[in-house]
């Protein structure tokens, strides 16, 4: 499960901003917003779900694209592709950052224990790297590896390895790491086996949902449908959220008419090679009765905007819920219904669901969403940005004096910023 995203000079974050997800033991939660019990004994406690608002332009996509780029570096860094996967975005708005280093770093737990790992970069190499773990009964972190750029001496980096993860061919692996490529990649490239799980969860346990990555995971909902043991799944979670409908049909697009992958199974891997595509696999009917009791078939494409967004999400949200993913979702609730998308919502916030590490965090301006029972006010961040254009991301319960108020009065009314200055 994720405990904390933080990242620096990338797009319009100039100074390191942090979505963290633990729960503050100081608040006096109400309500139905569901969290995970870590076994971590100074963070007992992390969230199922985070909303976060702010004006048009603010940071929202930008807070998304960020945690892509960490992603698709961290699997692609050490490929063979001669293109220059470190061609981040520094801050746009200060000449002066595009030389400093941009920075990433995820917190997460995997196995009662919970890891740290980041990197800094550049446009011509990677500045630092570095990896710890924290047990459930410490509150300190015990580093695994790190490595640090050193001017003094030729440009190399200084390595440190821990013997007790790294045995001393492992170590080799620092003459193998290219300045252009991260370890962690490099490791799980050449088949060493000490960083796999770490690699696993971060580039298969978060997945991101945007209008660029739509097509892929609606590829993924049409997969499920053309497979009779999970057809059902969807076609009852379609159901339950009023589409109304007899049957959909997916045929399989031949290789000239379309991109296809036999065998798909879901990965955030596949979607690093499918994250720009438009392509899809499938032709996709909705099969409905008329009033004469005729069974009509309508194209996929004659569908409503909320449809198309339900079906796309579909695959993604029944998966991510039974299996323990960390979804990220820009604009999760555009073109849904508010009934709808309370729904998508508490399918995330059931803490009885198969895996119970499942996460949900999702970027909106619709304010309805913090006023229902399923978001409490310690799940609300915003993003604001300043008169130099940089962004900050802060959480709405700093703001105690707010609490009796409605959230909507509140934000709205700019008394905790976020919001567009119209003049």
């Amino acid at each position: 499960m994720l405990v904390e995203f933080s990242v620096e000079n990338f797009r319009v974050f100039k100074s390191r901003q942090t979505l963290s997800m633990i729960v503050d033991p100081h608040l006096k939660r109400k309500g139905s917003g569901c969290v995970l019990e870590t076994e971590i004994a100074n963070v007992p406690q992390v969230h199922k779900l985070a909303c976060i608002y702010g004006s048009n332009g603010a940071g929202k996509t930008s807070l998304i694209k960020a945690l892509m780029f960490m992603i698709q570096f961290i699997e692609n860094s050490d490929g063979d592709s001669p293109v220059n996967l470190l061609e981040r975005e520094a801050f746009l708005f200060d000449p002066a950052s595009h030389e400093r280093p941009s920075i990433f770093e995820l917190s997460f737990i995997l196995d009662s224990k919970m890891y740290l790992y980041g990197f800094s970069l550049t446009n011509s190499n990677v500045k630092e790297e570095w990896l710890s773990v924290q047990s459930e009964t410490s509150d300190r972190y015990t580093r695994i590896f790190s490595r640090s750029l050193n001017f003094e001496v030729n440009e190399d980096y200084d390595w440190y390895f821990n013997a007790e993860y790294f045995d001393k061919d492992s170590k080799l692996l620092s003459t193998l790491v290219r300045p252009t490529a991260l370890l962690l990649s490099t490791s799980v490239r050449r088949s060493y086996a000490q960083l796999r799980l770490i690699y696993t969860w971060v580039t298969e346990k978060i997945v991101l949902l945007s209008d660029k990555t739509a097509c892929f995971y609606r590829n993924l909902t049409s997969e499920l449908i053309d497979n009779k043991v999970t057809k059902p799944k969807v076609m009852k979670y379609l159901s339950k959220l009023d589409i109304r409908l007899k049957d959909i049909i997916v045929k399989k697009r031949s290789k000239k008419d379309g991109v296809q992958r036999n065998g798909f199974e879901y990965s955030s891997a596949r979607l690093a090679q499918k994250r720009q595509s438009d392509n899809s696999n499938f032709d996709i009917f909705f099969e409905r009765e008329s009033s004469s009791g005729e069974q009509i078939l309508m194209p996929f494409e004659e569908e409503s905007s909320g449809t198309v967004v339900l079906y796309d999400g579909a695959g993604l949200i029944l998966q991510a819920a039974e299996n323990g993913y960390t979804v990220f979702i820009d604009e999760l609730n555009c073109y849904l219904h508010p009934h709808v998308f309370k729904e998508i919502v508490s399918l995330f916030n059931d803490s009885k669901d198969r895996c119970g590490h499942s996460q949900l965090i999702f970027t909106t301006h619709d304010v309805t969403v913090s006023n229902s029972e399923v978001i409490e006010r310690d799940q609300v961040w915003l993003i604001d940005r300043s008169p130099w254009h940089s962004s900050s991301l802060y959480a709405f319960s700093e703001f105690q004096d707010k609490k009796e108020t409605p959230f909507a009065d509140v934000y709205l009314n700019g008394m905790v910023g976020a919001v567009p200055i119209i003049s």
